[in-house]
């Protein structure tokens, strides 16, 4: 991620969120595609 975000120039308009906020806002969202990769993230990491 430090690499990335030397390749960005460490523009914090690109790290606004944490990667939590983004999976709480799939798991929330209407779309089932993105609610069940929510699932699946948060079994993968998060168990």
């Amino acid at each position: 991620m430090n690499a990335f975000k030397q390749l960005l120039s460490a523009k914090d308009r690109f790290f606004s969120f944490t990667s939590r906020q983004l999976v709480d806002a799939a798991a929330r969202t209407d779309s089932a595609k993105l609610r069940a990769w929510a699932e699946w993230y948060i079994d993968l990491y998060y168990w």
